[in-house]
């Protein structure tokens, strides 16, 4: 596997650091894919996950 951050820049970036928030608030949300689900959370393909991921990054970067 070659370098995970490659493509997002150091992990410290202003770039990975948006990617991150991204998913924390779309798991702060509720939502799970099936492999990391428990009951309570909302169930979500890995297409729909994405597409989770992606809306939130565009939220944070209309704020900034």
């Amino acid at each position: 596997m070659g370098n995970p951050w490659g493509r997002y820049g150091k992990p410290d970036s202003e770039k990975s650091q948006v990617i991150e928030k991204a998913v924390e608030n779309v798991l702060n949300l509720g939502f799970r894919t099936n492999d990391i689900a428990k009951p309570q959370d909302k169930k979500v393909s890995c297409t729909e996950m994405s597409e989770l991921i992606i809306n939130q990054i565009a939220d944070i970067f209309e704020k900034i």
